[in-house]
């Protein structure tokens, strides 16, 4: 008698989603990059920027005065690229510059243990989730400590605790 083999097959071509690891990290940033995309800026008065010291000062305010929305949509600038775009000696009232905007180059080191009070990150390594929420609990595994065993912790999010 001859044995049929059978092996699945994922003909209907269906992903499966899954949590391939989670871990604690450290964030250090290793310096930035530009990413392309431009936000303009319109002078409101007469401005001398002829010397570094005066390029720097002007672009410190316009930092201050661009900071908000910049937060508001994500993005980052720093003085220094500023002061790049700010060529001319001299501004009047309407002139406009396009100020670069850049990314933090971000690398997260694996942690084997941490410290009460250390800013940690919690990374998780998926697979077919982008864009996907996922909900972790963390429970306090020995004896008390920080607070009963098997109980919740509160960590802090953004600055608002949360009690997970």
């Amino acid at each position: 008698m001859a044995t049929l083999t059978v092996k699945p097959s994922n003909a209907l071509k269906i992903k499966t989603q899954r949590v391939k690891k989670a871990y604690l990290a450290k964030k250090e940033i290793k310096g930035t990059e530009k990413t392309g995309v431009t936000e303009s800026y319109t002078f409101k008065g007469s401005n001398n920027t002829s010397t570094k010291a005066r390029k720097e000062k002007i672009a410190t305010i316009i930092y201050k005065n661009i900071k908000g929305g910049l937060q508001k949509k994500q993005q980052q600038t720093t003085v220094a690229h500023i002061v790049e775009v700010l060529k001319k000696d001299s501004y009047t009232k309407r002139d406009c510059i396009d100020i670069p905007l850049i990314l933090p180059k971000i690398e997260l080191t694996k942690l084997a243990n941490a410290n009460l009070g250390d800013e940690v990150y919690m990374v998780v390594e998926t697979e077919n989730m982008a864009n996907k929420r996922i909900k972790l609990s963390l429970k306090q595994a020995e004896k008390k400590c920080l607070v009963e065993k098997d109980s919740s912790i509160v960590l802090q999010q953004d600055g608002k605790k949360l009690v997970l």
